[in-house]
C-alpha cells in the first residue's frame, strides 16, 4: 500500500475559552481575535472536501 498527500479544504468548529464579563463580551473577544490560541478546548471537523491535488509520498 502506498501513501499519498491529498490537499483538502477543511471546516472546523473550535471552542475557545475566554475571560469576559458576559456572553456578548466573550463573543466580541473572539470576533476581535483577542484570545490566545493555546486556550482552544477542542475542535470538531465539520466538513472535508479534497481539492483534486494528490502527491505520491514515496
Amino acid at each position: 500500500m502506498k501513501q499519498y498527500d491529498v490537499e483538502t479544504v477543511c471546516t472546523y468548529r473550535t471552542w475557545v475559552r475566554v475571560d469576559a464579563d458576559d456572553e456578548k463580551a466573550a463573543e466580541r473577544k473572539v470576533k476581535d481575535m483577542a484570545w490566545d490560541m493555546t486556550r482552544i478546548q477542542y475542535q470538531t471537523m465539520v466538513e472535508s472536501e479534497p481539492t483534486g491535488t494528490v502527491r505520491d509520498v514515496n
